[in-house]
């Protein structure tokens, strides 16, 4: 019994050293690079969001911009369409004989080449 009991307590005597001892220096290591890759995984988790957020404010900017330009093109267009009708108008006034407001010397049957004397 007593080799049994050599074996099991050098059994557990080494597996207590394995538990307490210090570990493999490759593992230290390895647990940093873990510990850093999840700290900059929570960081960029956050620029994510805060991009996300970033991202809907532009795109309500850009539908409102959207309206926006939609209305400025339908107001020039009305204006296009009014300056058209305002240029035609001026063009129908510009063809048309001139009338005067008062009837010529010619149609009253009054000289025209006679001048008026002013008395004084």
């Amino acid at each position: 019994m007593t080799r049994k009991l050599i074996v099991a307590l050098s059994l557990s005597a080494l597996l207590a050293m394995g538990a307490t001892g210090p570990s493999c220096p490759g593992q230290q290591a390895l647990q940093q690079q873990v510990d850093q890759l999840q700290t900059k995984n929570q960081e960029q988790a956050r620029a994510i969001q805060s991009l996300e957020g970033e991202v809907k404010t532009l795109q309500t900017d850009l539908a409102q911009l959207h309206l926006l330009t939609t209305q400025i093109g339908n107001t020039v267009l009305a204006q296009k369409q009014a300056l058209e009708k305002f240029d035609q108008a001026i063009r129908v006034s510009r063809a048309a004989p001139i009338r005067a407001a008062t009837p010529s010397r010619a149609a009253t049957g009054k000289n025209s080449g006679s001048k008026r004397r002013v008395r004084r």
